[in-house]
């Protein structure tokens, strides 16, 4: 990607060359992150309707877990893949799971369609950060990262309002539909905009990069030293002595 765009100012991302690349980089880190509280506006009409109170934690759970665990290993896959089609893949992917939850006659196909739908969230969430590279040019990368940190803080605003409408109406299985939709739009838009080769590929020589926060987070903790004897009690002890 060439780095001939200007670097001046939030006109330079908003130029109509970038919006299509910007609009589903933000949608993909949107539609996973207003997810999580989404469903928690609309589960007492879940619950109403479906029952299965018991197991209202674990569709939350499911959720989180199966994004962290798609999360950390997204960058290898878009590195094999390419970003586009790994991101495409998690749009179809968070689609299935949604369109799963719909459908779900039962609160037990709830929490399959939420794990579904949160493998997929996760990867779009991770290679979200990946596409930046190949698609921006590098004085725009501050400001793409910039914006994708606000759709992080306005999915708080969006998730909730978006379920506590179709809640109102009693209609939580449109909610999964609308999402659905989207998710669709994201697969279809990342073929046709996004690069379609693995120029995003990290590269040896400038060290490791990580797709998520995820991925550093884990390997940040991988990497602490491990705990000395004696322990800090022990020291005080023979200081007192």
């Amino acid at each position: 990607m060439a780095d001939d765009a200007p670097a001046a100012g939030w006109t330079a991302v908003l130029k109509i060359e970038w919006l299509p690349a910007l609009a589903i980089v933000l949608g993909g880190v949107l539609l996973h992150s207003m997810n999580v509280l989404l469903l928690a506006t609309v589960l007492p009409s879940i619950v109403a309707e479906l029952g299965g109170a018991a197991l209202v934690s674990w569709s939350s759970t499911a959720f989180l877990a199966s994004s962290i665990v798609a999360a950390t290993g997204s960058s290898l896959i878009a590195a094999a893949l390419g970003a586009a089609r790994t991101f495409c893949a998690g749009a179809l992917a968070f689609c299935a799971g949604t369109l799963l939850c719909a459908f779900a006659p039962s609160m037990d196909l709830i929490i399959v369609g939420r794990f579904v739908q949160g493998f997929g969230g996760g990867v779009l969430s991770a290679v979200a950060y990946v596409v930046v590279r190949s698609a921006f040019p590098e004085s725009l990368w501050p400001r793409v990262f910039g914006l994708m940190a606000g759709v992080w803080s306005f999915s708080f605003l969006v998730g909730p309002l978006v379920g506590g409408v179709f809640a109102s109406f009693g209609d939580w299985r449109g909610a999964f539909y609308m999402t659905a939709v989207l998710a669709g739009a994201m697969a279809l838009g990342a073929l046709r905009w996004l690069p379609s080769g693995t120029s995003g590929r990290p590269s040896s020589a400038r060290g490791p990069k990580f797709a998520s926060r995820s991925d550093a987070l884990l390997l940040s903790a991988w990497r602490l030293p491990p705990c000395r004897w004696p322990p800090c009690w022990s020291i005080r002890r023979r200081r007192r002595d």
